[in-house]
């Protein structure tokens, strides 16, 4: 990931890459932001 402003993501992957890699990273990337929204919008 490179910088891309306080309200975005910026994700650089390399020009080849499995696609069982891809899944795995978007997986993963998915759960954190799950996590972060349900931390910032708790009631």
């Amino acid at each position: 990931m490179v910088t891309g402003g306080a309200s975005s993501v910026r994700i650089v992957p390399p020009l080849v890459i499995p696609k069982e890699l891809i899944d795995t990273g978007l997986e993963i990337f998915e759960s954190v932001v799950k996590q972060v929204d349900k931390e910032y919008y708790k009631e």
